[in-house]
Protein backbone atom coordinates (compact mmCIF):
# COMPACT_ATOMS: atom_id res chain seq x y z
CA UNK A 1 0.00 0.00 0.00
CA UNK A 2 1.17 3.34 -0.52
CA UNK A 3 2.05 5.88 2.13
CA UNK A 4 -1.17 8.19 1.46
CA UNK A 5 -3.07 5.32 2.09
CA UNK A 6 -1.76 4.15 5.31
CA UNK A 7 -1.60 7.80 6.46
CA UNK A 8 -5.12 8.19 5.84
CA UNK A 9 -6.18 4.68 7.03
CA UNK A 10 -4.70 5.88 10.58
CA UNK A 11 -6.47 8.73 10.53
CA UNK A 12 -9.81 7.63 10.00
CA UNK A 13 -9.47 4.87 12.15
CA UNK A 14 -8.41 7.67 14.98
CA UNK A 15 -11.86 8.94 14.96
CA UNK A 16 -10.60 12.72 14.37
CA UNK A 17 -12.68 15.79 14.67
CA UNK A 18 -13.47 17.91 11.81
CA UNK A 19 -10.72 20.45 13.21
CA UNK A 20 -8.29 18.03 13.82
CA UNK A 21 -9.31 16.43 10.44
CA UNK A 22 -8.22 20.06 8.97
CA UNK A 23 -5.13 20.01 10.72
CA UNK A 24 -4.00 16.15 9.78
CA UNK A 25 -4.94 17.02 5.83
CA UNK A 26 -2.86 20.75 6.25
CA UNK A 27 -0.08 18.41 7.44
CA UNK A 28 -0.41 15.97 4.67
CA UNK A 29 -0.83 18.82 1.96
CA UNK A 30 2.53 20.24 3.12
CA UNK A 31 4.71 16.97 3.44
CA UNK A 32 3.32 14.12 1.21
CA UNK A 33 1.71 16.07 -1.54
CA UNK A 34 4.76 18.04 -1.81
CA UNK A 35 6.92 15.03 -2.41
CA UNK A 36 8.60 16.07 1.11
CA UNK A 37 8.72 13.92 4.90
CA UNK A 38 8.65 17.13 6.90
CA UNK A 39 7.70 20.89 6.52
CA UNK A 40 8.34 23.88 9.04
CA UNK A 41 4.94 25.89 9.84
CA UNK A 42 4.48 28.44 11.95
CA UNK A 43 1.40 28.17 14.13
CA UNK A 44 -0.43 31.53 12.14
CA UNK A 45 0.40 29.49 8.52
CA UNK A 46 -1.52 26.29 10.00
CA UNK A 47 -4.28 28.29 11.53
CA UNK A 48 -4.34 30.32 7.58
CA UNK A 49 -4.73 26.84 5.81
CA UNK A 50 -6.70 24.87 8.20
CA UNK A 51 -9.35 27.66 9.27
CA UNK A 52 -9.33 26.72 12.98
CA UNK A 53 -8.45 29.01 15.57
CA UNK A 54 -5.38 28.86 17.15
CA UNK A 55 -6.83 28.15 20.74
CA UNK A 56 -8.74 25.42 18.85
CA UNK A 57 -5.54 24.20 16.65
CA UNK A 58 -3.35 23.33 19.54
CA UNK A 59 -5.41 20.54 20.88
CA UNK A 60 -6.09 19.46 17.08
CA UNK A 61 -2.97 19.12 16.75
CA UNK A 62 -1.73 17.84 19.81
CA UNK A 63 -4.12 14.37 18.84
CA UNK A 64 -2.36 13.84 15.83
CA UNK A 65 0.88 13.65 17.52
CA UNK A 66 -0.64 11.58 20.06
CA UNK A 67 -1.83 9.39 17.84
CA UNK A 68 1.64 9.22 16.35
CA UNK A 69 0.45 10.41 13.20
CA UNK A 70 2.91 12.97 12.50
CA UNK A 71 6.06 14.02 14.97
CA UNK A 72 6.94 17.92 16.36
CA UNK A 73 10.60 18.90 16.26
CA UNK A 74 11.48 23.07 17.21
CA UNK A 75 12.73 24.71 14.26
CA UNK A 76 14.62 27.70 14.34
CA UNK A 77 13.21 30.38 11.82
CA UNK A 78 9.65 29.10 12.08
CA UNK A 79 9.29 27.49 15.72
CA UNK A 80 8.34 24.17 14.96
CA UNK A 81 9.12 21.59 12.22
CA UNK A 82 6.35 18.84 11.17
CA UNK A 83 7.27 15.52 10.34
CA UNK A 84 5.57 12.64 9.11
CA UNK A 85 6.40 10.30 11.77
CA UNK A 86 9.10 7.41 11.35
CA UNK A 87 6.70 4.74 11.86
CA UNK A 88 5.59 5.07 8.51
CA UNK A 89 8.44 5.98 7.21
CA UNK A 90 10.18 3.12 8.12
CA UNK A 91 7.67 0.89 5.70
CA UNK A 92 8.70 3.20 2.76
CA UNK A 93 12.72 2.55 3.34
CA UNK A 94 12.27 6.76 3.46
CA UNK A 95 11.48 7.12 -0.21
CA UNK A 96 8.68 9.72 -0.64
CA UNK A 97 6.73 9.42 -4.45
CA UNK A 98 4.12 12.27 -5.06
CA UNK A 99 3.34 12.03 -8.98
CA UNK A 100 1.53 15.19 -9.09
CA UNK A 101 4.21 17.57 -9.01
CA UNK A 102 7.71 17.88 -8.63
CA UNK A 103 9.36 19.28 -5.85
CA UNK A 104 9.47 23.40 -5.66
CA UNK A 105 11.07 24.28 -2.29
CA UNK A 106 13.88 22.91 -0.09
CA UNK A 107 13.42 20.11 2.86
CA UNK A 108 13.22 23.32 5.18
CA UNK A 109 13.01 26.46 4.37
CA UNK A 110 15.03 28.58 6.22
CA UNK A 111 13.58 31.84 4.35
CA UNK A 112 10.87 32.91 2.42
CA UNK A 113 11.16 35.22 -0.71
CA UNK A 114 7.38 36.47 0.14
CA UNK A 115 6.27 37.54 3.63
CA UNK A 116 3.50 36.58 5.40
CA UNK A 117 2.69 39.40 5.97
CA UNK A 118 3.06 41.02 3.07
CA UNK A 119 -0.78 41.98 1.10
CA UNK A 120 -1.20 40.81 -2.27
CA UNK A 121 -2.81 43.20 -4.67
CA UNK A 122 -3.61 40.84 -7.91
CA UNK A 123 -7.27 41.06 -8.72
CA UNK A 124 -8.56 38.04 -7.51
CA UNK A 125 -12.31 36.22 -6.61
CA UNK A 126 -13.41 36.82 -3.11
CA UNK A 127 -12.87 33.17 -2.65
CA UNK A 128 -9.24 33.01 -3.94
CA UNK A 129 -6.54 32.93 -1.21
CA UNK A 130 -3.15 32.90 -3.12
CA UNK A 131 -0.08 30.37 -1.83
CA UNK A 132 2.65 32.15 -0.39
CA UNK A 133 5.05 28.70 0.03
CA UNK A 134 6.36 28.81 -3.68
CA UNK A 135 7.43 31.85 -5.75
CA UNK A 136 6.78 32.09 -9.08
CA UNK A 137 9.76 33.01 -11.29
CA UNK A 138 8.42 35.33 -14.62
CA UNK A 139 11.53 33.79 -16.60
CA UNK A 140 11.00 30.52 -16.13
CA UNK A 141 7.42 30.55 -17.76
CA UNK A 142 6.57 28.64 -21.05
CA UNK A 143 5.33 31.78 -22.91
CA UNK A 144 4.31 30.81 -26.25
CA UNK A 145 6.67 31.54 -28.87
CA UNK A 146 4.85 34.45 -30.49
CA UNK A 147 4.49 36.30 -27.28
CA UNK A 148 6.60 39.73 -27.25
CA UNK A 149 7.96 40.81 -24.26
CA UNK A 150 5.14 43.32 -24.12
CA UNK A 151 2.71 40.74 -23.97
CA UNK A 152 5.20 38.30 -21.61
CA UNK A 153 5.02 41.50 -18.70
CA UNK A 154 1.19 41.54 -19.36
CA UNK A 155 1.21 37.58 -19.10
CA UNK A 156 3.27 37.46 -15.91
CA UNK A 157 0.95 40.18 -14.11
CA UNK A 158 -2.31 37.92 -14.59
CA UNK A 159 -0.22 34.68 -13.27
CA UNK A 160 1.42 36.93 -10.31
CA UNK A 161 -0.46 34.88 -6.82
CA UNK A 162 -0.62 31.26 -8.65
CA UNK A 163 1.45 28.48 -7.90
CA UNK A 164 4.45 27.86 -10.51
CA UNK A 165 2.55 24.60 -11.77
CA UNK A 166 -0.72 26.42 -11.85
CA UNK A 167 0.92 28.94 -13.78
CA UNK A 168 2.59 26.67 -16.25
CA UNK A 169 -0.83 24.43 -16.39
CA UNK A 170 -2.32 27.92 -17.80
CA UNK A 171 0.18 28.57 -20.09
CA UNK A 172 0.13 25.32 -21.96
CA UNK A 173 -3.57 25.47 -22.41
CA UNK A 174 -3.17 28.37 -23.76
CA UNK A 175 -0.35 26.94 -26.29
CA UNK A 176 -2.12 24.34 -27.33
CA UNK A 177 -5.39 26.41 -28.12
CA UNK A 178 -3.31 28.88 -30.18
CA UNK A 179 -2.06 25.77 -32.44
CA UNK A 180 -5.45 24.70 -32.50
CA UNK A 181 -6.45 28.73 -34.16
CA UNK A 182 -8.85 30.54 -33.98
CA UNK A 183 -8.19 33.13 -30.61
CA UNK A 184 -7.82 36.55 -31.80
CA UNK A 185 -7.05 37.63 -28.13
CA UNK A 186 -4.13 35.81 -26.74
CA UNK A 187 -4.13 37.30 -23.41
CA UNK A 188 -8.25 37.42 -22.92
CA UNK A 189 -8.03 33.33 -23.18
CA UNK A 190 -5.42 33.68 -20.95
CA UNK A 191 -7.28 35.75 -18.84
CA UNK A 192 -10.16 33.23 -18.75
CA UNK A 193 -7.78 30.47 -18.06
CA UNK A 194 -6.08 32.54 -14.55
CA UNK A 195 -9.60 33.19 -13.54
CA UNK A 196 -10.60 29.34 -13.97
CA UNK A 197 -7.52 28.20 -12.12
CA UNK A 198 -8.04 31.07 -9.33
CA UNK A 199 -11.99 29.41 -8.95
CA UNK A 200 -10.32 26.03 -8.54
CA UNK A 201 -12.14 25.11 -11.91
CA UNK A 202 -9.34 25.06 -14.59
CA UNK A 203 -9.70 21.83 -16.23
CA UNK A 204 -5.63 20.05 -17.42
CA UNK A 205 -7.29 16.96 -18.46
CA UNK A 206 -5.59 17.54 -21.97
CA UNK A 207 -2.22 18.19 -20.14
CA UNK A 208 -2.38 14.56 -18.14
CA UNK A 209 0.31 12.21 -19.61
CA UNK A 210 -1.30 9.28 -21.18
CA UNK A 211 -0.81 6.34 -18.88
CA UNK A 212 1.82 3.87 -20.11
CA UNK A 213 0.05 0.71 -21.95
CA UNK A 214 -0.08 -2.16 -19.45
CA UNK A 215 2.13 -5.16 -21.43
CA UNK A 216 0.03 -8.24 -21.46
CA UNK A 217 3.02 -10.37 -20.09
CA UNK A 218 2.82 -9.05 -16.50
CA UNK A 219 1.36 -11.25 -14.45
CA UNK A 220 -2.56 -10.82 -13.78
CA UNK A 221 -2.26 -11.04 -9.59
CA UNK A 222 -0.14 -8.25 -9.59
CA UNK A 223 -2.47 -6.33 -11.91
CA UNK A 224 -5.35 -6.93 -10.14
CA UNK A 225 -3.76 -5.61 -6.92
CA UNK A 226 -2.68 -2.59 -8.44
CA UNK A 227 -6.29 -1.75 -9.57
CA UNK A 228 -7.14 -2.69 -5.80
CA UNK A 229 -4.60 -0.38 -4.31
CA UNK A 230 -5.89 2.42 -7.08
CA UNK A 231 -9.50 2.17 -5.71
CA UNK A 232 -8.51 2.30 -2.18
CA UNK A 233 -6.47 5.17 -2.47
CA UNK A 234 -9.09 7.30 -4.43
CA UNK A 235 -12.08 6.08 -1.99
CA UNK A 236 -10.36 7.18 0.98
CA UNK A 237 -9.15 10.14 -0.18
CA UNK A 238 -12.72 11.50 -1.01
CA UNK A 239 -14.07 9.51 2.20
CA UNK A 240 -11.44 11.83 4.28
CA UNK A 241 -12.25 15.10 2.93
CA UNK A 242 -15.72 14.51 3.21
CA UNK A 243 -15.75 13.94 6.24
CA UNK A 244 -13.51 16.95 7.00
CA UNK A 245 -16.26 19.39 4.81
CA UNK A 246 -13.40 20.80 2.89
CA UNK A 247 -12.64 21.07 -0.39
CA UNK A 248 -9.42 19.05 -2.18
CA UNK A 249 -6.75 21.16 -2.65
CA UNK A 250 -5.26 21.67 -5.89
CA UNK A 251 -1.75 19.31 -5.67
CA UNK A 252 -3.75 16.56 -3.91
CA UNK A 253 -6.79 16.83 -6.71
CA UNK A 254 -4.51 16.35 -9.64
CA UNK A 255 -2.82 13.52 -7.25
CA UNK A 256 -6.07 11.90 -7.60
CA UNK A 257 -6.71 12.47 -11.11
CA UNK A 258 -3.63 10.90 -11.59
CA UNK A 259 -4.52 7.80 -9.88
CA UNK A 260 -7.65 8.03 -11.61
CA UNK A 261 -6.46 8.02 -15.02
CA UNK A 262 -4.04 5.05 -14.55
CA UNK A 263 -7.02 2.88 -12.88
CA UNK A 264 -9.50 3.41 -15.76
CA UNK A 265 -6.49 2.82 -17.92
CA UNK A 266 -5.69 -0.19 -16.23
CA UNK A 267 -9.31 -1.42 -15.83
CA UNK A 268 -9.14 -1.28 -19.59
CA UNK A 269 -6.67 -3.19 -20.18
CA UNK A 270 -8.02 -6.46 -17.60
CA UNK A 271 -11.10 -6.09 -19.60
CA UNK A 272 -9.50 -6.53 -22.82
CA UNK A 273 -7.08 -9.19 -21.57
CA UNK A 274 -10.31 -10.73 -20.24
CA UNK A 275 -12.32 -10.84 -23.36
CA UNK A 276 -9.63 -12.18 -25.88
CA UNK A 277 -9.23 -15.19 -23.52
CA UNK A 278 -13.30 -15.79 -23.26
CA UNK A 279 -13.32 -15.32 -26.90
Amino acid sequence: MSLAHDLIDAALAAELSQNELRVFLALLRQTLCYGKASDALTYKRLVHLTHVRKDRLLPALQKLLDCQLFSQNPHKTFGQSFHIHADFLAQTQGHIYAPSLTKQRSEFRESEAVSEKKTHTVLTVTKYKPDTTTVLNANELPYPPSFSPKMQQAAAKMLDGLTPDTARDCLLLLSQRLQKGGITSPLGYLYQLVQAARQQRLDCSSLQPTPPIIPATKPQASLYARLQALEADIQALDRLYQLADTPMDAPTLRQRQLKLAEYQQLRQCLSATANRETG
